[in-house]
């Protein structure tokens, strides 16, 4: 196995505990409900919402404990494609880092907008995160 590269340092509360939980990403376009996700399976609104795409822009990460007790870290970040602004790049790469880094990929996509090309186009990038 391909050894990842460090994505970041172990949280304060993480190097105390000694404990490793999976990395879990959410992937997808600007405006598909990545941070809305993200607030929901953390329990609070740590990421913000707003309907303007190109709102998130920094990776934001938060441990998420189910009702089994299993816990895992989950990640939400900017939109892949984003709004063609100087931030893109930086936004890209941050997208890519979580990607490389993490255990699980979650790709989400916009139900009522339906498939589109930039969703299409993800879809084809998300092999070669898969591939390690």
């Amino acid at each position: 196995m391909a050894k990842r590269r460090r994505l970041k340092p172990p949280s304060p509360k993480i190097r105390q505990l000694g404990v490793s939980y999976p990395f879990v990403a959410l992937v997808g376009r600007p405006n598909v409900g990545k941070s809305t996700l993200f607030n929901r399976l953390v329990g609070q609104r740590v990421a913000i919402t707003e309907p303007t795409a190109g709102t998130t822009r920094d990776r934001i990460a938060a441990l998420v404990e189910l009702e089994d007790g299993r816990t895992f870290e989950l990640c939400d970040m900017g939109g892949v494609g984003g709004t063609g602004d100087a931030f893109d790049k930086n936004v890209n790469v941050q997208v890519d880092l979580a990607t490389e880094y993490a255990d699980l990929i979650i790709f989400l996509v916009d139900g009522r907008a339906g498939l589109t090309p930039l969703d299409e186009k993800i879809g084809r990038r998300l092999p070669s995160f898969c591939s390690r």
